[in-house]
């Protein structure tokens, strides 16, 4: 229902109407519980690349990690595939790799479904 966009237009038109606000608005937005987990799709190239003539398998975009913040995932768009990056809090998600291989696992799955 784009609630996360009207927040953000909320937030940006509670800024501009003083300082005080704006340090407020400010604040809040920076402050550790603004989120949690963060996901950035990109539409990338739509026809396949080559990097010195060697075809790309993969893209991978990697977003950084905000202080008091989890999670990370970057999504971007290679031809017919998506790929996404994830960085984190090891100390929050300590097992990366098992995350990245049940994303694997879901999309193949997805995937599956989508051809029936």
């Amino acid at each position: 229902q784009h609630d996360a966009r009207d927040v953000h237009e909320l937030l940006d038109q509670l800024s501009r109407a003083s300082p005080g606000l704006r340090r407020w608005v400010a604040r809040l937005q920076s402050g550790a519980r603004a989120f949690a987990l963060n996901v950035s799709n990109v539409c990338g190239p739509a026809h396949d690349v080559t990097v010195l003539g060697a075809p790309a398998q993969a893209l991978h975009s990697l977003a950084e990690v905000a202080p008091h913040h989890v999670l990370r995932v970057a999504v971007v768009s290679l031809a017919d595939r998506l790929c996404a990056g994830l960085v984190t809090d090891p100390a929050a998600v300590p097992d990366i790799a098992g995350l990245a291989a049940a994303i694997e696992q879901e999309a193949a799955e997805l995937a599956a479904a989508a051809e029936t």
